[in-house]
């Protein structure tokens, strides 16, 4: 598969380096800089090629007329928009674009529709709405949503000797009630996806599933109960900042801005009245500031640095929530050692995605089948993948617990979306015509319909 990806920004690099682990890729990168291009090429088994996206001499020498992906990373919108219009218009199959700015993020239908661009990615607002959902959650959980808002996944750890130390996934379900399912259980290097008999131990990583109102009554018999979450104070408050600061002023949060840019804070003044808005521009006085009476601290500057050391401060100073953006790998590791710690990176999240579009157009998409999504989860080492069930589904109103209803080895079942309800199953579960299947599979299953995830 011939994938070209324009600018070598930090989204760049992380999924040149992670498609270069994949020898099923073939990959040209296009950027400005020569450095930049030595860099990838010279540290990954990449082609490169200096100069612009929007070139149609340079998309051309890097192989658009027969490209069957093309990713637009650059911090331009703009650019971003007319390397997918040009790479498509010269032959690419497929293409997606980032789109960073607010006003530009209104006309994603438009931008789609015009450019014919595949799929868009805003990875500031991702962000955004990856932080609002981890506040007043404790740092050993970490939520995401699972296709839609009705749905999520979150992640947790089983402590030796905990409530969920030796359970199986049948004692598990009975334990909290049915309204959710364990999707993947990661153990050492191995990526589970258990069946009812499987058994937890002390030390594995899993990711679970449920309802999202179901949330706080599994964190409560979990041990561990959501923290006051009404007073957040935003450290730098750039585009990403401007997006969580939105949603957090709807639900009406006392909010604490701050920033060192004065004519940004005076911008910011105009945008939420509402909020405290406090210029400071060096250390000493940001430790002045006073966080006993802070329930979460969100650190948004853009630098992996001052995010790490504003985040250890309000560690310091006893706030119970607190949420960092870190691209570095070692910073994560380091702030996820602090059980109040929950870290994000918005250009992992937005690599996440991007492989799961490349994946589904790479695997699925050329049968025209019927996929919704397609999710990479557990690290890369598993995958959701939504289909739409219609009237040749093999299993339709086939209950889950009958002896006819088979799945293959190392898939589960994991939600039913049906006219907006969401269904957690159980073996008195059935499949209708025009249900959405959430479907949980080890990487690399290549499951092309929902008839082929059954024996």
């Amino acid at each position: 598969m011939k994938i070209i990806i324009v600018g070598m920004s930090s989204i760049g690099s992380f999924l040149v380096k992670t498609l270069s682990d994949h020898s099923e890729y073939d990959v040209t990168v296009i950027d400005r800089s020569k450095e930049e291009i030595d860099k990838a090429t010279d540290l990954y088994n990449v082609n490169g090629v200096t100069g612009s996206g929007s070139s149609r001499s340079v998309l051309l020498k890097a192989g658009a007329d027969t490209a069957d992906v093309i990713v637009a990373l650059t911090p331009i919108d703009e650019i971003n928009i007319m390397c997918c219009m040009i790479a498509k218009d010269i032959g690419t199959r497929y293409s997606s674009a980032l789109i960073h700015l607010p006003d530009m993020a209104e006309d994603t239908e438009y931008f789609r529709r015009l450019a014919s661009i595949d799929y868009i990615i805003n990875p500031r607002r991702a962000a955004a709405e990856e932080i609002e959902m981890q506040i007043g959650l404790p740092g050993k959980v970490k939520t995401d949503a699972l296709f839609g808002d009705s749905a999520v996944m979150f992640k947790t750890s089983v402590e030796s000797g905990g409530v969920l130390d030796g359970l199986s996934m049948i004692e598990v379900k009975k334990f909290f009630g049915g309204k959710m399912l364990i999707g993947t259980v990661r153990r050492g290097k191995k990526i589970f996806i258990p069946d009812g008999k499987f058994v937890l131990e002390a030390g594995d990583e899993i990711e679970m599933i449920s309802e999202k109102s179901s949330v706080k009554g599994i964190l409560q018999k979990l041990g561990l109960p959501e923290t006051a979450a009404d007073r957040v104070m935003m450290i730098g408050c750039g585009t990403t900042g401007y997006y969580l600061a939105s949603r957090l002023t709807e639900k009406k949060k006392s909010l604490t801005i701050i920033d060192r840019d004065m004519s940004r804070c005076r911008r910011l003044t105009e945008l939420f009245p509402y909020a405290e808005i406090c210029c400071i521009n060096d250390a000493d006085s940001l430790m002045k500031q006073n966080m006993k009476n802070v329930d979460v601290c969100v650190s948004l500057t853009g630098e992996d640095d001052r995010n790490l050391v504003n985040s250890l401060f309000a560690w310091s100073c006893g706030v119970r929530s607190i949420i960092t953006r870190v691209n570095s790998p070692q910073y994560e590791k380091l702030l996820n050692k602090a059980e109040n710690q929950i870290t994000v990176s918005p250009a992992a999240a937005a690599v996440e995605r991007i492989l799961g579009f490349i994946r589904n157009v790479a695997f699925y998409n050329e049968k025209g089948d019927d996929i919704g999504q397609l999710r990479l989860i557990s690290n890369g080492g598993a995958e959701a993948i939504e289909f739409m069930a219609y009237d040749n589904c093999r299993m339709l109103d086939i209950p889950f617990a009958s002896s006819s209803f088979k799945l293959n080895k190392d898939v589960l079942i994991a939600i039913i979306i049906r006219n907006g309800e969401t269904i957690i199953p159980d073996g008195e579960s059935v499949i209708r015509n025009g249900d959405r299947v959430i479907v949980v599979t080890k990487t690399g299953g290549r499951y092309n319909t929902l008839n082929d995830i059954f024996k």
